[in-house]
């Protein structure tokens, strides 16, 4: 009897260091949780005998099972699988012994939630799954008022998670919380991480402000609140914050805050952790953002390296780090580094996942990407493919990530000018996303914005300004004023105003674009380099120079500051510096500028690549400027032969260097060979364009000026009047280029002597001039020039005196013109044809510059051509292991 007493005793002091065990677990204090769990396994192995009465063996053994789970969870913390997994055999083995059903169901639970932490998600379905019936059947009626129910429910909404099912992994979350609300107190872990699983679910569903929400239950001046003590949860707010400050562009705030959750990390569980390397992972892609591309690199190879000693080669989690270091190399335009990585991370996820899962969708998506940017095309629609057709066989036709692939695939086929393809694939994108979203969601703004830019780059100005005005309003609703992708909205439309000519609105909006970026990111990053970028060309076209120039050096510096010397758009700055200098009759200093932009480009992509054919063929134009003929159809040949190579016969850039030929050869009096580059020109652009495009409009007045050089004038004003009913058609009466034609057309008249005509034409053209840009504006010259030689032969000296008063004011006010002042009419033709030059061909090699100023992420993961910050940035994993 009095043995049977101690050994009730002992079993009481023993369950008493069980109890102070899951105390100190509860703490986070692992090191003094094992020491308790550890001394009562010795006491129940070492002192009680296997003589105790029935009553207290099955005490013992229920006790032994329990801290042995226990033992379990702490090796569970400190991601030591294995020997987890001896502790759950041992006590499953106790469990069955018991014929305890709840016991051998927390034994699956164990097993499930293991099996979630190597990524194994099948497995931990299985198991948690065959865990909650087992507890069904148990406690019947009384399962919604149960813990080990809850439990089970909180399992299956972090592997519904894992598995992008979101709104069924919300409902077991909520099952679980709302249980263990009923039992327990607000600050309870279990009731916690219930909250902060919603939180995931709503961040991952990119409901930010409802995550924010449930953190600011917890959070206090930026401080975790006092009834919180368990370092490992309150690691785990500051790290949920931590990502949600990154979702809103809050960088600073963001750092601050993983910063907080890696101290407290590193003091539980030392350098090699998993949550270490989660924290590290997620500082990286904060730095990411703020353009600190080396500070990036660092922490995501120090998350690699934490990983690859905790798990070896193959784990999703090392698969998630290479793909984040490809996603830097990618921002830094190393597309060749970065499909290394993303390939890295494609074949482990091949080998743990097999070919249908959603990892090695985004794996490809990611590699589409690189490929689309290395203008890879052929390649990027196949992978591109690979990706959606496995999205379509996991989510079914409507799933966001569905729609992310159809609107990658439409990037590409607007770099190719498949304009028609581009939209129908983003308005497949856009009605996923209005079904799945509603009006109101961010991802329903980015659809509005790709479509934009593929209108813009049709010249459907009108319908490109609708579309970015729906985005723009969309992303005002849900980020206010100040965020990047509300100034992402106004640069696109400023954009659009530019090419309309409208060059105050599009200053103001790309005023408005910067404001915004200056205030959330300061002064040096790649945002502001844009905005600067853009508002330098839309000065450009104002003829602005000095201040398009001053411009352009402020984005120079800042992208040599954060880039180095060899980076795309390091080399776009130099060409769009260069193509102002041009603009000035400083061909020298262009030329320079754009062998600049050359050497970086050829460093970065090799001979073949579209923005090498770019630096050749702005080079050539600068040749052509100085009568260097030879050179310049030599600079264009090289451009052409590498764009044919690319494209094919039938691209958009390949008709800008039959055209840019077209011209050299007429300054040699080629006239033949140029009529023929000319058509050759025009017949490619109106089997891409149809018969109303710009630059169909563009090639007809080409051709219209070679006939003028050879006195076909009947020939030239047909040629002229088609480019004009085009223009007139796309921009309305009052544009800069429906002048131009007029001023060309006035000169064609006045050779054929018809001189009313050609008076009516330029005073068309003086209107439309001083109504965009003032009475002093430079072209105005020329007009001034010609009507003044009319006036002459109709015997109006006083009047042609009067005119060449007003067009000696303005040459006095434009020393640029110094070396223009002196042509006589006869030349007007010639000038006429050197400004159409600059609003045709070489406005589209400025605006390929000006292409390059979006670069934004879509959470598909980027934006590029002109991109929206949506278009297609490779996914990041933001999320992953939060």
């Amino acid at each position: 009897m009095d043995n049977r007493s101690s050994q009730s005793k002992l079993i009481q002091r023993i369950d008493i260091l069980r109890q102070k065990g899951f105390g100190s677990y509860r703490q986070a204090n692992y090191s003094k949780a094992k020491h308790y769990y550890t001394q009562a396994i010795y006491q129940i192995e070492a002192r009680l005998s296997t003589t105790v009465g029935d009553e207290d063996r099955i005490k013992r053994d229920g006790i032994l099972c329990d801290i042995y789970l226990a033992m379990c969870q702490i090796y569970i913390r400190q991601d030591k699988y294995a020997k987890a997994i001896d502790y759950i055999e041992k006590s499953n083995t106790i469990a069955l012994k018991l014929q305890n059903k709840i016991r051998k169901a927390r034994c699956l639970d164990r097993k499930g939630e293991i099996a979630i932490l190597r990524s194994q998600y099948s497995q931990a379905l299985k198991d948690c799954n065959y865990s909650l019936q087992i507890k069904l059947n148990v406690y019947g009626n009384n399962g919604d008022d149960n813990l080990d129910i809850a439990e089970s429910y909180y399992y299956l909404s972090i592997i519904y998670c894992h598995q992008h099912q979101y709104d069924r992994s919300q409902s077991y979350c909520q099952k679980a919380l709302d249980i263990r609300i009923k039992l327990l107190h607000e600050n309870y872990i279990d009731v916690i991480e219930s909250y902060l699983m919603k939180a995931k679910i709503f961040l991952l569903g990119m409901k930010t402000d409802e995550a924010l929400s449930i953190y600011r239950k917890y959070i206090s001046n930026g401080l975790v609140v006092r009834g919180i003590t368990n370092d490992y949860i309150i690691a785990r707010i500051y790290h949920g914050l931590g990502l949600i400050n990154a979702c809103r562009s809050n960088y600073v705030e963001a750092m601050a805050m993983h910063e907080k959750s890696l101290n407290i990390r590193l003091k539980l569980f030392g350098d090699n952790h998993s949550h270490v390397a989660d924290s590290y992972h997620s500082m990286g892609i904060a730095y990411y953002y703020q353009s600190k591309y080396a500070a990036a690199v660092s922490m995501h190879e120090k998350s690699l390296n934490i990983r690859l000693k905790l798990f070896g080669d193959n784990h999703p989690d090392v698969a998630d780090s290479y793909e984040n270091i490809g996603i830097v190399y990618y921002r830094q335009s190393k597309y060749a580094e970065a499909v290394s990585m993303y390939e890295k991370s494609l074949n482990i996820r091949l080998k743990l996942s097999g070919d249908n899962h959603p990892d090695v969708a985004d794996s490809y998506e990611n590699i589409g990407i690189a490929y689309r940017h290395q203008s890879k095309y052929a390649e990027a629609v196949s992978i591109h493919e690979k990706s959606l057709n496995i999205r379509l066989k996991l989510f079914g036709d409507n799933h966001p990530q569905v729609a992310d692939s159809h609107d990658s695939i439409g990037n590409v086929y607007d770099d190719q000018s498949k304009f028609t393809e581009a939209v129908s694939m983003h308005e497949k994108s856009l009605n996923i996303r209005l079904k799945l979203f509603g009006d109101n969601h961010q991802k329903v703004a980015d659809s509005y914005e790709n479509i934009g830019v593929a209108y813009y780059h049709q010249s459907k100005y009108a319908e490109a300004v609708s579309m970015h005005g729906k985005s723009l309003n969309i992303r005002l609703k849900l980020f206010g004023g100040y965020h990047p992708q509300v100034a992402d909205s106004y640069d696109s439309i400023g954009n659009v105003y530019g090419d309309q000519s409208k060059f105050a609105e599009a200053v103001s909006m790309h005023k408005k674009s910067l404001n915004i970026r200056l205030k959330l990111f300061g002064d040096n990053h790649p945002d502001i380099a844009d905005s600067y970028h853009n508002m330098g060309i839309a000065y450009q076209y104002q003829s602005k120079f000095a201040e398009a120039v001053l411009i352009h050096e402020k984005s120079l510096n800042i992208r040599l500051k954060l880039f180095g010397d060899n980076h795309q758009k390091v080399a776009d700055s130099y060409e769009n510096i260069g193509i102002v200098y041009r603009h000035q009759s400083k061909y020298a200093e262009a030329v320079s500028m754009y062998e600049k932009s050359l050497n970086i480009r050829l460093k970065l992509f090799g001979d073949n690549h579209p923005h090498a054919a770019d630096s050749y063929e702005n080079i050539g134009v600068a040749y052509r400027h100085q009568s260097k003929y030879a050179e310049a159809v030599s600079m264009y040949e090289k451009s052409l032969n590498i764009r044919l190579k690319l494209f094919g016969d039938n691209h958009p850039q390949v008709a800008d260097s039959y055209h840019s030929m077209g011209i050299a050869y007429r300054h040699q009096s080629k006239f033949a060979e140029a009529v023929s580059m000319h058509e050759k020109s025009l017949n490619i652009r109106l089997k891409l364009f149809g018969d109303n495009h710009p630059q169909v409009a563009d090639s007809y007045q080409n051709i219209g000026i070679v006939y003028d050089d050879q006195s076909k004038y009947a020939e030239a004003v047909l040629m002229y009047k088609k480019s004009l009913n085009i223009r007139l058609k796309l921009f309305g009466d009052n544009h800069q280029k429906v002048a131009n034609s007029y001023q060309i057309i006035g000169v064609a008249y006045y050779h054929q002597s018809k001189y009313d005509q050609a008076l009516q034409a330029f005073q068309k053209s003086v209107n439309i001039y001083i109504n965009l840009f003032g009475e002093n504006y430079a072209e105005l010259v020329h007009c001034y020039i010609m009507i003044a030689a009319i006036y002459e032969k109709q015997g109006k000296h006083d009047d042609a005196a009067a005119i060449r008063h007003k067009s000696n004011e303005i040459s006095n006010g434009q020393q640029q013109n110094d070396n223009r002042d002196e042509e006589s009419a006869s030349d007007s033709q010639q000038q006429n044809d050197d400004s159409e030059v600059y609003n045709t061909l070489e406005i589209s090699q400025d605006q390929q510059g000006d292409n390059n100023s979006f670069n934004t992420l879509s959470s598909s993961h980027d934006n590029q051509s002109q991109q929206s910050n949506t278009e297609d940035e490779p996914k990041d994993d933001s999320d992953h292991n939060q």
